[in-house]
């Protein structure tokens, strides 16, 4: 990602398929700074600083030369300010894309097939609400969907705890227009940037926390079982 070692906007960004240590293509993809994806058909997805906008969201089919503008925050995502993304999530099942945004502490939906903002919600105004209030997430990372279609999300703690990192799960209320909190559990360590949250075939969820190094496991309860960087119990 040339757009943190060239300040070029990422215009120079290239992602590198390989297997062990033999590379098999090099693909453009201008723009990309943080957070890329693969559909299943091949077509690659990114977040891009390259292509105005403030940010867009472009895609790149496997046969093809060059890239489609799906969506960027100037045109489809009104008062959102400044845009830089840190997160991107497919859900296949409604051909949608999660959309993180570490600038304005906000989760966009954003339709595939027409480049709508279904939904938001966070610091960009008529986004929607969160229900108790002080359960917001902020500084957010890692967002996707479980199969029942609650929102998991790494984030710094929304009741303010001191260097701390938390898994959130919301459920996502359209009629009402509401992230309904569930639960959370807290890493007890802070990351001061990326990290992830997946719900496992098992039940439990997945937390990567970023920058600490460390990996958790989380059960139903939110009682977690913490692995640091070195892979030890």
């Amino acid at each position: 990602a040339t757009y943190w070692s060239d300040y070029d906007d990422g215009h120079a960004s290239t992602i590198h398929k390989a297997y062990l240590d033999r590379e098999i293509e090099e693909i453009a993809t201008p723009g990309l700074h943080h957070t890329f994806l693969q559909l299943p058909d091949l077509t690659l997805v990114w977040g891009s600083q390259d292509h105005g906008g403030s940010e867009a969201l472009v895609e790149r089919g496997p046969d093809e030369s060059g890239e489609r503008i799906l969506w960027t925050c100037d045109d489809d995502w009104p008062g959102a300010g400044r845009c830089e993304s840190n997160g991107l999530f497919y859900n296949e099942a409604d051909d949608t894309f999660l959309y993180s945004f570490y600038t304005n502490n906000s989760i966009v939906e954003v339709d595939h097939v027409t480049g709508e903002s279904l939904w938001w919600a966070g610091d960009v105004r008529d986004g929607y609400s969160f229900d108790p209030p002080e359960s917001q997430y902020s500084w957010q990372h890692g967002i996707s969907y479980t199969d029942s279609g609650t929102l998991l999300v790494s984030s710094e703690n929304p009741e303010n705890e001191r260097r701390a990192t938390w898994l959130l799960e919301y459920e996502v209320d359209h009629t009402n227009e509401e992230l309904h909190y569930v639960w959370g559990s807290s890493a007890g360590t802070y990351a001061s940037t990326n990290g992830d949250a997946w719900r496992l075939d098992n039940g439990n969820t997945l937390h990567v926390v970023g920058a600490a190094g460390v990996i958790r496991e989380v059960d139903p309860a939110g009682v977690g079982r913490e692995l640091d960087g070195v892979g030890e119990e």
